[in-house]
């Protein structure tokens, strides 16, 4: 998708993540990779920008963005450190996959 096909929402979106990435996860990376270290700074402010969410509705505390929005925020992601990508999408995948299951009764 080029920039010129992202709506206004997405590319502001795409904005504020590539800033989070160029400020917070690049100067680190390499850093806390070699360390073996777990990016607790960087997750803890993933979670306040609400990247842990991205594409559960938004009745259940989501932000409740389409996939081609998350997908575009994991390119931004793994542009800054591929670990970052990965701990998001695999608890994107099991949060959004529980979204659309809907709430269970027991």
């Amino acid at each position: 998708m080029s920039i010129a096909e992202q709506s206004t929402e997405q590319q502001e979106i795409v904005a504020a993540v590539r800033e989070f990435v160029d400020r917070d996860v690049i100067p680190v990376a390499s850093e806390l990779e070699h360390r073996d270290e777990f990016p607790e700074a960087i997750v803890a402010t993933m979670r306040g920008l609400g990247l842990f969410g991205t594409t559960i509705p938004e009745e259940y505390g989501g932000l409740g963005l389409g996939l081609d929005t998350y997908a575009l925020i994991q390119i931004e992601l793994s542009r800054g450190w591929v670990t970052l990508s990965g701990s998001s999408f695999g608890h994107g995948c099991r949060v959004w996959r529980a979204a659309r299951s809907g709430p269970r009764s027991r």
